[in-house]
């Protein structure tokens, strides 16, 4: 746990007010914890496997196809995102991790757009998204690989409803929900990220300040409760 879980543990048990409190945080970045909130709360998610050694993953994956996708359980950017082609390469990625006291994580890999898309819900409301589109020559669509994040105009009553039921899942109340459109064209949830940048102007000069107005408001508006 890191110097800043550990204050914001102790701040919320001091009395401190914050808004995403320490088990939100812990939870939205722990991938494999990530996954059971959405798949206790019967949110659409990708099946996981996930283990400490390579024992049993033939037993365990012989229902998946590959390829997969491998993640770094705690990381963010699309950091240790490998395409995983076969069982051993799967076996190699397990027996390197459990090295480092770390488990594997993959999920099936799945065509798609050249896309995925991000809403930011602030307060469980869906307020703002945009669109990553795939760089060329890759297929992750990470904003810190090379992904082109494109403003959506409009979010979609579908996809506002699935966004803010994913942020309540976590209880996060500032949440950027990662949603990939399949081949069937449903929407299915990546993950819910629980410190989201909202600050979108620095990679999107053309969108709005909509996110933080939103924060602003919902922090005035618990002051004024607080206060009575």
């Amino acid at each position: 746990m890191n110097i800043g879980m550990n204050l914001l543990y102790a701040f919320e048990n001091s009395g401190v007010p914050v808004i995403n409190k320490a088990h939100t945080l812990f939870c939205g970045q722990n991938k494999y914890l990530n996954s059971e909130a959405l798949h206790r709360n019967l949110i659409p998610h990708f099946p996981v496997l996930s283990g400490f050694s390579d024992k049993n993953i033939h037993h365990f994956s012989e229902s998946l196809s590959y390829p997969l996708v491998h993640k770094q359980i705690v990381s963010a950017g699309g950091q240790s995102v490998i395409k995983v082609e076969s069982e051993e390469l799967l076996k190699d990625l397990a027996r390197t991790f459990s090295q480092y006291n770390e488990s594997y994580y993959v999920q099936p890999y799945t065509e798609k757009p050249d896309r995925d898309i991000r809403i930011l819900c602030i307060d469980y409301q869906a307020v703002s998204g945009f669109y990553k589109y795939t760089p060329k020559g890759e297929w992750v669509t990470n904003v810190a690989r090379g992904g082109k994040p494109v403003m959506l105009e409009h979010i979609d009553k579908e996809l506002g409803l699935l966004a803010e039921k994913s942020a309540k899942s976590l209880g996060a109340r500032i949440a950027g929900i990662d949603i990939l459109e399949d081949s069937n064209g449903d929407y299915k949830v990546l993950e819910v990220n629980t410190c989201p940048n909202f600050y979108l102007k620095q990679f999107m000069p053309e969108s709005s300040d909509i996110t933080e107005r939103k924060i602003a408001e919902m922090i005035y508006h618990e002051k004024r409760i607080k206060i009575g």
